[in-house]
């Protein structure tokens, strides 16, 4: 059986959704699992041994020369698609199962299997979970939380580059909305320098352009590729960083994971062992939005403005609370991460 997983979205809902990807390996016999993703994300997949193949979408007409291709699937799953031409692009293959959720009357004609999401909403992994619902696929209580497994090329490289006696810790400042970013990481990262002495050793992750000095013991912004931050993040200790997808590949490799969330509901992700989520302690009135991909929770807050003048969400979290938290870390679970 050849299943095609069509995710446009942006990088930290295409992790989120691997777990359709591992359920489906793990549960049909000699499946093909293939994804379609944007050109920027394609360098992940390296590191996701349970997809077999990638296609990559530029634009509209990058589709037409995977028509042969595309011809041969048994199964197109959806996620969250905003297109009306790429239904009816799958459509016009006749690909024989075609499955996606409820969005409006013309996209649902389109499809061969709708799903209704009318239940809470748990996190975006079990949102995107619900799309194997047609195929009768049971998930697996420990299949839920996406994985990444770096390349061993990949890990030597970063273990020459830094001590190996030292602890680590991994600052990532970047989002892709300003109103995502929490303004005290340098401040932070100052913090933790003078309270662990020489017992840390810290790493900027991230994009080098529009981020300001951060203090750091080797800055690697602009620096890596997708594949070998997934080697950084499954070396380090710890991650903190903003809501923002580089924080999903850390915590899909495992490792103890801190996230600082803002206008974004914490619901989104799925809890795991290796997550820690920060969030404001009173609630804003520009949370007023309850939908993700035009399906409504009543059980969502979240804040849709991409650029944001106050912040006050994110600025009522100091740098002394985030401080004391991976105090306790170092202190009580000697940070010690899941493989």
């Amino acid at each position: 059986m050849k299943i095609l997983i069509v995710n446009l979205l942006r990088l930290g809902d295409v992790i989120m959704s691997l777990p359709l990807a591992e359920n489906l390996k793990l549960q049909i016999h000699d499946v093909e699992i293939s994804y379609l993703v944007k050109e920027n994300i394609v360098g992940i997949f390296r590191c996701i041994p349970y997809v077999d193949k990638v296609y990559v979408y530029k634009n509209k007409f990058s589709l037409l020369k995977f028509i042969k291709d595309f011809r041969k699937y048994d199964c197109v799953i959806f996620a969250a698609e905003s297109k009306l031409y790429r239904l009816k692009f799958f459509s016009y293959l006749k690909v024989k199962k075609r499955i996606g959720f409820n969005m409006s009357e013309k996209f649902n004609n389109q499809l061969t299997d709708i799903v209704v999401c009318d239940e809470q909403f748990k996190s975006m992994e079990r949102l995107f979970l619900n799309l194997l619902t047609p195929l009768n696929i049971r998930i697996k209580d420990d299949k839920i939380v996406p994985k990444l497994y770096p390349l061993n090329e990949n890990i030597r490289k970063i273990e020459s580059m830094l001590p190996k006696e030292l602890k680590k810790i991994v600052i990532h400042a970047d989002t892709f909305s300003l109103s995502r970013k929490w303004p005290y990481f340098n401040e932070l990262s100052k913090a933790i320098m003078e309270y662990f002495k020489n017992k840390l050793y810290i790493i900027l992750t991230g994009q080098k352009k529009d981020n300001p000095d951060i203090f750091s013991h080797i800055d690697l912004r602009g620096r890596t590729t997708l594949e070998e931050l997934v080697a950084i993040f499954k070396i380090a200790d710890l991650v903190v960083g903003c809501d923002t997808g580089a924080l999903h590949i850390a915590r899909a490799t495992g490792t103890k994971t801190m996230v600082i969330y803002g206008p974004e509901d914490p619901k989104i992700t799925n809890p795991s062992e290796n997550l820690i989520k920060i969030s404001p302690n009173r609630e804003l009135e520009c949370k007023n939005s309850n939908d993700y991909f035009g399906i409504f929770f009543k059980n969502i807050r979240r804040c849709k403005i991409r650029e944001c003048s106050t912040i006050e969400c994110l600025r009522s979290i100091s740098s002394q609370e985030i401080l004391k938290k991976i105090e306790y870390l170092f202190k009580n679970e000697n940070l010690i991460h899941h493989n």
